[in-house]
Parts: structure tokens; C-alpha cells; sequence
């Protein structure tokens, strides 16, 4: 029961694997553009980034200055990642490079504003690291999509098709070796069982 129950998930990990490894080799040599998926993810992510920031403005002490700068950047933030969703969906003929650019200037006013935010905050009894963490991300992604704006969806779809690929081998290379462990330790344990069996009648006296 055992063996068969471990039989069968293993079976299940190794598809799993050849699939997710295919998948991952598709992406990878993926010519189409994935910008248009890039942006759209961009766009989401600033609209769930500025509505946290929004709503999470009692956390801080925050000045009224500190105050407005906050909460201007989280509504530039929604604005500008809610037209990056809507746009290419409504307005026809859509310039991709303009909304990457828009979407960039729009990060790297986020980081600008997170690490004065950060600055006037770090006397305060609250740790400011989160505010730290998305200002140095938000500038990442900005100076990535104004050196790239049209080679980062690509590059993006090459890094995650090679992370996919990577984890169906080794998802593929581990069910393997846990499969040849079992037949291993099931081959010993009959040896050991006829084993123990041929001494039993061997020693058992005769009548």
C-alpha cells in the first residue's frame, strides 16, 4: 500500500517536472515580445503597491509634509499602474514605450519619495525597512526600464523560463533518485527476509 502510494507521487513529480522543464525551454527561446505582459504586471503591481501605502499611513508618525508626500505618491502610483492596465485594452494602437517610460518616471519618484520618506522617519519607534525595501526596488525596476524599455520583457521571459527549466530538472533529477532508492532498500529487505528465512530452516532441527 505504502509502495504503491509512493510510487504513484512519484510518478506525479516526475510529469510535473517534464512539464514545468518543457515549459520553462519554450519561454526561453520564446521570440514574441512579453512586454505587453510585463507592463500589465507593472501596472498591477503599483495599484496593490499604492493602495497598501494608502492604507497603511497610521503605521508611521508621520509630519504633513512626510504625510503628503506619501500619499501622493501612493495615488500617483494607483493612477498610473490603473492606466498601464486599462489603456492597452481601450485605446487602440497604444504606444508600448510610452506607458513603460510613464510606468518608470512613476518608480522612480516612488524611490526618490520612499527614501526621503525613510530619512525623515528613521528616529521614529517604527523600523522604516520596508519603506527602504520598495524605494530600492522601485529604483531598479526604473533605471531597468529606461535603459531597457523594449529588451526587459524579453530578458524577464528568459530569466523565468530558465528558473521553471531549472526547477522541473531538478524536480525530474530528485523523484529519480528517491525512485532508485526505493527499489534499493525494497531489493535489500527481500535479501534480508530470504535470508533470515534459509537460516530459520537450515537451524530448525530435524524430527
Amino acid at each position: 500500500m505504502q509502495d504503491s502510494f509512493l510510487k504513484r507521487h512519484l510518478n506525479i513529480a516526475f510529469a510535473i517536472g517534464i512539464v514545468m522543464a518543457a515549459l520553462g525551454l519554450y519561454m526561453m527561446f520564446q521570440s514574441s515580445s512579453f512586454v505587453q505582459v510585463l507592463v500589465t504586471i507593472l501596472g498591477v503591481s503599483l495599484v496593490i503597491s499604492g493602495g497598501y501605502s494608502l492604507f497603511s499611513q497610521h503605521t508611521y508618525s508621520r509630519g504633513k509634509k512626510s504625510k503628503v508626500l506619501s500619499v501622493v505618491k501612493s495615488l500617483g502610483s494607483i493612477i498610473i499602474g490603473a492606466l498601464a492596465v486599462i489603456l492597452p485594452f481601450t485605446v487602440a494602437g497604444i504606444s508600448w514605450d510610452i506607458l513603460i517610460y510613464l510606468l518608470a518616471a512613476q518608480m522612480a519618484i516612488s524611490a526618490v519619495v520612499s527614501f526621503l520618506d525613510a530619512f525623515l522617519l528613521r528616529k521614529g519607534e517604527v523600523s522604516v525597512s520596508p519603506i527602504l525595501v520598495d524605494g530600492i526596488f522601485s529604483l531598479i525596476f526604473a533605471v531597468l526600464l529606461f535603459i531597457f524599455p523594449r529588451q526587459i520583457g524579453s530578458m524577464v521571459l528568459k530569466i523565468v523560463g530558465f528558473i521553471i527549466l531549472a526547477s522541473g530538472i531538478g524536480l525530474v533529477v530528485w523523484s529519480s533518485s528517491i525512485r532508485k532508492l526505493a527499489n534499493q532498500f525494497k531489493e535489500s529487505s527481500v535479501i534480508e527476509t530470504t535470508g533470515e528465512i534459509i537460516e530459520e530452516t537450515e537451524t530448525k532441527p530435524k524430527a
